[in-house]
């Protein structure tokens, strides 16, 4: 897939290099060009469902892990 080449201007392009806002580039066309900036509510959001999704896997692995211990043959 190839990326096309934005047409905004080189200032527009040193604003956004400077921009402390997460963003990321949504489409580009001849005329315009679509960016999407998250907002800290979202990003948080995300951040907080990602480590709850870890958490309910870690203590999957450990379940399972529990159960394999008591599988194992006497020695």
């Amino acid at each position: 897939m190839t990326i096309k080449p934005s047409p905004m201007s080189s200032e527009f392009h040193e604003w956004l290099d400077e921009c402390p806002v997460p963003f990321f580039r949504s489409t580009v066309d001849d005329d315009y060009v679509t960016y999407k900036f998250e907002n800290e509510d979202t990003a948080e959001k995300a951040i907080t469902a990602f480590e709850q999704l870890v958490a309910e896997e870690i203590e999957e692995i450990k379940a399972e892990k529990q159960h394999n211990e008591g599988l194992r043959w006497p020695r």
